[in-house]
């Protein structure tokens, strides 16, 4: 399996007087979200998350450290080095009805059915939150589960996703890949909740706080009819509280037997709490809390909603047409992000379209979109993305602690705070490229149109000739 979970928490609209701080005492954190996930529901027989208490499994989580210290991970990035005393967290369930309900054989159960291991809880000093976290992060590896003795439990694997070159969408699949490679490495099994998202999920990291990003994706799942018609991937079985209003919003139920309209989860949060605290600034007017409280309620705590929307989530994507599913609303995605340049031509290169994409799913705001604007002015701008990268040897490297940072030039200035945000998104797409030159080749053949996010053909005469 591989998850990466970590934790926000959104809070009602507030009333706030006059020279309040109200990221200081006396506002209190709201007891519970207005909407909650249903934790006593039970998609298979026998669900049940299971809490191993911090240390029980230390010595092994240690060993591990060691191991793969000695296969030359660098140590910040092998927290399990130094014991994790920490909680684990292992899912419970009936392997017999799993199958019954159509679940695929999960290697390893067949003999013997055991829990799946769902993450661990440890404090990441260099983010300074807490995280309940699995077997890999966006950017690093952490534990994997079958590499340390003594827990007696199975990793969920999945395939990654990736190109499927006799698909008629093998286009489409190739303008994701730079975007799916800085975002999880096309890992459908990553999930993230330690920023002011509250949670992401997915192969392309869809976040929960804003109107077209997890929002989307759940109302197009829920509807989705070959999911429904699919005893085990049908989104009645996994989340039942969600809904679809007569007027297209994503909505909560309390109850399966509630008669009427269920009540929306897309109402908009002037102000809310995040890692940083509250903003009454107009630009986080966006802001979905409901939404996000149904996922994750609390930042401070790892609490049961959140741990069984994550096990919920992670079973449910076993299924192969559930990921399927994910493809097009994330197109989608990419489309209206595209179209937020709102530059004069109606169409550019579908390369420098993509590499647009990792830029602006990471921050869209009105500055990194005219930071935008000007990579896209350039000659080639992949080649000026891919020049944003810090490398080890170039004098003109920046370093941040023990990390490399990017070259921030004139024309493309970030703030320190993100620069080696962005160099590790460059660098994803750099190995990416690298390791499949045909991927670049082929949209240096297509333009991308704005308006309806089509991929046509470039003139022969004037398609750049490779990589």
């Amino acid at each position: 399996m591989t998850v990466a979970i970590a934790l926000l928490s959104g809070l009602f609209p507030q009333i706030i007087r006059s020279g309040e701080d109200p990221s200081e005492p006396p506002y209190k954190w709201p007891a519970s979200p207005r909407y909650p996930l249903w934790t006593q529901h039970a998609p298979i027989q026998g669900w049940r998350i299971e809490r191993v208490p911090k240390g029980t499994h230390e010595v092994f989580l240690r060993e591990s450290g060691r191991e793969r210290k000695a296969n030359g991970v660098p140590t910040r990035q092998n927290p399990c080095l130094k014991g994790v005393d920490e909680d684990l967290f292992l899912l419970h369930f009936d392997y017999a009805d799993y199958l019954k309900a159509g679940g695929p054989p999960i290697p390893g159960m067949e003999a013997h059915p055991k829990p799946v291991f769902l993450g661990w809880d440890f404090y990441d000093f260099a983010a300074r939150y807490r995280r309940w976290t699995g077997e890999r992060g966006l950017y690093r590896q952490y534990v994997i589960a079958d590499q340390f003795g003594g827990i007696d439990a199975e990793p969920l694997r999945v395939p990654l996703f990736r190109v499927d070159p006799s698909s008629p969408e093998s286009d489409r699949q190739r303008l994701l890949m730079p975007l799916v490679a800085a975002e999880g490495s096309g890992d459908f099994m990553v999930l993230n909740a330690f920023d002011r998202a509250g949670m992401t999920a997915g192969f392309s990291q869809m976040a929960a706080h804003t109107p077209d990003d997890l929002v989307e994706m759940m109302k197009h799942l829920i509807q989705d009819e070959t999911l429904r018609a699919d005893s085990y991937a049908d989104p009645r079985r996994w989340f039942p509280e969600l809904a679809v209003t007569t007027d297209g919003r994503l909505s909560y139920r309390a109850s399966l037997e509630q008669s009427g309209e269920p009540c929306s989860l897309e109402a908009i949060t002037a102000v809310r709490n995040s890692n940083e605290g509250f903003s009454r600034s107009p630009g986080w007017a966006y802001y979905r809390e409901d939404f996000v409280r149904f996922c994750n309620p609390d930042l401070k705590v790892i609490d049961q909603a959140e741990l069984h929307f994550a096990a919920r989530w992670l079973m449910w994507s076993l299924s192969p047409k559930m990921r399927a599913a994910q493809v097009e609303p994330t197109c989608h995605n990419v489309e209206r992000t595209l179209r937020k340049l709102a530059l004069p031509q109606a169409e550019i290169r579908a390369d420098a379209a993509a590499v647009a994409a990792v830029i602006l799913f990471w921050n869209d705001g009105i500055d990194y979109r005219k930071r935008v604007a000007k990579l896209l002015a350039q000659p080639d701008p992949v080649a000026a993305f891919l020049a944003l990268e810090s490398r080890e040897g170039d004098p003109k490297a920046a370093m941040c602690g023990k990390e490399l940072i990017c070259h921030s030039p004139t024309w493309f200035q970030v703030p320190e705070r993100d620069r080696q945000v962005l160099n590790r998104r460059v660098e994803s797409v750099r190995l990416l490229f690298e390791q499949a030159p045909s991927i670049l080749t082929r949209l240096r053949q297509l333009n991308y149109e704005f308006a309806d996010g089509r991929l046509v053909e470039r003139p022969e005469e004037t398609a750049p000739s490779g990589s």
